[in-house]
């Protein structure tokens, strides 16, 4: 493995010092998608909420200041990911107001309908199964509850692969069994970001 593709891993699955480090990067360039997450997901002083790929958890703490009687859960794949987000949320944590779990989106630890909003950033992109995801998502989110993904798709380098990758995400939420799907756009840098939003029916 050369060096570039060992930081790319990191990207995808912090591990070791240096994963810590990442994690620490992810929270200060992230910020403007993980706000507009936010304001969409759109968080209500009962809701349930779930974070699936939480990283360093800046997301779940804000998230957690908004629920108020409600409650935040986060699952990440990256048990680096996993310790630095306790300690952000340590308080949280230790109130039993927040839940955070080592774990995958093939297979969420949770039972049906336990979830009013589910929520991710930049992490679909490393479902081996999006679709199979999408749709375990489905199963933990109560009846009417909404899903929200935002994706900065680094890879595009035109309004065609634009337009395909926005067309590709409603396809997939529509194939999970969600229903009044839609696909937003908000200019960013270094690329636009896309947020799809589905319904569970």
């Amino acid at each position: 493995m050369t060096l570039r593709d060992y930081l790319i891993s990191q990207f995808e699955h912090p591990r070791g010092p240096v994963g810590w480090v990442v994690g620490w990067l992810l929270a200060l360039k992230n910020r403007a998608r993980n706000a507009w997450l936010i304001e969409i997901v759109d968080p209500q002083p009962r809701d349930r909420i779930l974070e699936i790929g939480f990283g360093p958890g800046v997301t779940l703490a804000a998230l957690a200041a908004r629920v108020g009687d409600g409650s935040v859960a986060g699952l990440d794949h990256s048990a680096v990911m996993v310790a630095q987000a306790r300690r952000r949320n340590r308080a949280a944590v230790a109130a039993g107001r927040m839940d955070v779990r080592l774990g995958s989106a093939a297979s969420l630890p949770f039972d049906e309908g336990t979830f009013d909003k589910v929520c991710a950033s930049n992490v679909n992109l490393f479902w081996a199964d999006e679709v199979a995801a999408l749709r375990e998502i489905n199963r933990v989110l109560c009846s009417q509850g909404r899903l929200v993904i935002a994706l900065q798709p680094r890879w595009v380098r035109s309004e065609e692969e634009m337009g395909r990758t926005a067309r590709e995400l409603d396809d997939r939420f529509r194939a999970a069994g969600f229903v009044a799907v839609r696909v937003q756009r908000k200019p960013m840098q270094p690329v636009d970001c896309l947020c799809a939003i589905g319904q569970k029916e």
